[in-house]
């Protein structure tokens, strides 16, 4: 038995593939959770990148916008004035000295003629002259008068830091022709202080880059000249396509690092901004989050583990103890108990069952205390009770193919095993648990039982004849009664004695009925009320020679018990025979209407009649007649009292009264 309980365990494979899912379970939900929240670190870095360009996109439209503007009224200062006058204005020095110093992202303020000769400025007075002639906005100005015009980076003639202009045409005195430039250059270190604070990142990239491809500022500055994008660069080429804006993954034309980059062109003016994250950045804290959890995930895998390897060197002891609790169950056992495994042919049919286990009251009962009972056969062992159809071959059989429990009691005699035995049996894996108790003495005490109810049943059914034979002769005699005092009536020449004697008939006939309603009943200790009122009333209204129909009884259909039943009946007679003595109505027609109801506890019996009413001042309680005191005396026997009320018109007789029950010794 240890051994069958103890390949309960799970095997090898099983228990391989339990340490499997616990390693392998917390790693998918590790790498679903990395999966997604890389998607949605992404997105995040998507957002920022979009919230940054639009930041810069801002700032730069302003920045334009604003050398316009100071180009447009430096135009306007020296509307009017001829070159010479131009170069020999101190007052125009000043005015522009004034300019530059208060806009932060201006230089220096340049003006030069149509030879390309720069002829006054905000840095110095007088200006010594010097030629811009190899600038592409002096040639682009010159040949067009298109503007604003946004140069390339140029190195600064003073310093050697590279900065950009803004330069538009100077409107010529007439109106038409090539009449000079005006530049303001833009100043480097106000750009890189601003882009300086527009992230705090790591590896974050701010560029400014013309349509065509050159970039005019680039933050940080890697040194000398900002870089020319490709005609293939995203960003040019979407420029060049009529987009305006995008977002885009690639890598760096510089550095070959990919980078997440974001671009928007400024309204207006022929330059774009550009602002790139580079991915170890924007992955920077996805990364971190997946070391943590990746620990976490190693953790759980261990303690998934331990718990596994826990779980099941506890389940081990717990069949161990269990195999030798049930060991020593089975050695105490009063009941045999077997365990038994089927055996199947090439078909897979059960064919027998062999012996597994058997405790020390199965090996008494089957007589194999000294063989043993392990390794045999069914068919060997019982070949009279378990072969053929119905044998527990075939309903152990069954037990295994469908999981339905067997339990029937079944005697081994044909087997040389005297008694009864219950023998019940489950599935138990690939056979049966079985368990035998002997049953030998219960079903001799119940053959004895079902004995002695049929003598019971014998004397109850003799009984209940003698009950019927008797209320049949008491019927028979209280008639024999009553047509005696019929012919007494009938002689009696004194009228007072005559009623009198008719009303005795009718007492004497309302208690036949009763009898006679008992001896014709099935159960001679209850009367169906409704059946035994209109039998009452239909003797009543023959004796009295009226119509039946003259006496309506309305009952619930219910009993009440026999001792009930007679002072029940003398009530109805008595109030019935009073109600068509004094109930006739004006124009002489007789109806009395008799009503039965019945609740839990109680009854109530009513008789109405459609007479003249109740005289003034009745009181049921003062009236010496003979019939009321007898209404009175039975009322009370039935836990009641006799009441009448006005019915208008007639009157009714009323009386509730207790319903008594059977009780258990009654019954039986």
């Amino acid at each position: 038995m240890r051994t069958r309980l103890l390949a309960r365990l799970p095997g090898s494979t099983t228990f391989r593939w339990l340490i499997a899912a616990a390693i392998l379970f917390p790693l998918a939900v590790l790498a679903i959770a990395g999966f997604l929240s890389r998607q949605e670190a992404l997105r995040a870095a998507e957002r920022n990148v979009a919230q940054k360009i639009d930041i810069l996109h801002e700032h730069a439209a302003k920045l334009f916008e604003t050398q316009q503007l100071v180009l447009w009224q430096v135009d306007a200062l020296i509307r009017g004035m001829s070159w010479e006058e131009i170069a020999a204005s101190q007052a125009l020095h000043g005015e522009l000295v004034r300019t530059a110093d208060a806009l932060d992202q201006a230089d220096a303020i340049w003006l030069s003629d149509a030879d390309g000769t720069v002829r006054a400025g905000s840095h110095s007075f007088p200006l010594a002259p010097f030629s811009i002639v190899d600038r592409d906005y002096w040639q682009a100005l010159r040949e067009s008068g298109v503007g604003p015009y946004i140069s390339r980076a140029y190195p600064g003639r003073v310093t050697s830091r590279f900065r950009f202009n803004v330069a538009v045409r100077r409107t010529s005195p007439g109106g038409e022709g090539f009449d000079g430039v005006l530049v303001v250059s833009v100043a480097p270190k106000y750009l890189e202080d601003f882009y300086s604070r527009v992230s705090d990142e790591a590896g974050f990239i701010v560029g400014l880059v013309r349509d065509d491809g050159h970039m005019i500022v680039r933050y940080p500055s890697l040194g000398g000249a900002p870089p020319v994008l490709t005609q293939q660069n995203p960003v040019v080429a979407a420029v060049a396509s009529g987009a305006d804006r995008g977002l885009y993954w690639a890598r760096s034309e510089l550095e070959g690092v990919l980078k997440l980059y974001g671009w928007r062109r400024v309204s207006g003016f022929p330059v774009s901004v550009i602002f790139a994250l580079p991915e170890s950045t924007v992955l920077a804290p996805w990364r971190e989050a997946m070391v943590r959890n990746a620990w976490v995930a190693a953790a759980s895998i261990a303690v998934l583990i331990a718990v596994i390897l826990g779980v099941y060197k506890l389940r081990r002891l717990e069949l161990e103890v269990l195999a030798d609790r049930f060991q020593t169950v089975q050695q105490l056992s009063l009941d045999s108990f077997a365990l038994l495994t089927a055996v199947r042919g090439r078909d897979g049919r059960i064919v027998d069952f062999v012996w597994d286990y058997a405790n020390p009251v199965a090996l008494r009962i089957f007589g194999a205390e000294e063989t043993g009972l392990k390794g045999r056969r069914l068919l060997e062992q019982l070949p009279a009770t378990a072969a053929g159809p119905g044998g527990l071959l075939e309903r152990y059989a069954q037990v295994v193919e469908t999981g339905e429990p067997h339990d029937i009691e079944v005697s081994f005699s044909g087997d040389g095993i005297p008694g009864w035995f219950r023998n019940s049996a489950i599935r138990f894996g690939d056979g049966v648990a079985i368990q035998c108790s002997d049953v030998t003495e219960r079903r001799q005490v119940q053959e004895g039982l079902r004995a002695a109810l049929a003598e019971r049943d014998r004397l109850l059914e003799q009984k209940e004849l003698l009950i019927k034979e008797v209320n049949h002769r008491v019927k028979n005699s209280l008639q024999l009664v009553s047509g005696m005092l019929s012919l007494d009536a009938l002689s009696a020449a004194d009228p007072a004695v005559r009623r009198r004697m008719e009303e005795a008939v009718g007492r004497v006939r309302a208690i036949a009925a009763v009898h006679e309603r008992l001896y014709r009943s099935d159960d001679v200790q209850k009367v169906e009320v409704g059946v035994f009122l209109r039998e009452l009333c239909g003797h009543l209204a023959r004796q009295l020679g009226l119509p039946a129909q003259n006496l309506v009884v309305d009952a619930d259909d219910t009993t009440v018990l026999t001792d009930r039943a007679p002072p029940l009946a003398l009530l109805t007679n008595e109030l019935v025979t009073n109600a068509l003595k004094h109930g006739r109505a004006e124009r002489g027609e007789m109806r009395v209407e008799i009503t039965f109801r019945r609740s839990e506890a109680h009854f109530r019996l009513e008789v109405r009649d459609y007479g003249p009413g109740l005289p003034p001042g009745f009181d049921p309680s003062q009236t010496k007649g003979l019939g009321m005191r007898i209404a009175q005396g039975l009322a009370a026997q039935v836990g009641g009292r006799v009441a009448f009320e006005a019915a208008n018109p007639g009157t009714r007789a009323i009386i509730i009264g207790v319903v008594e029950e059977l009780t258990a010794s009654q019954a039986a």
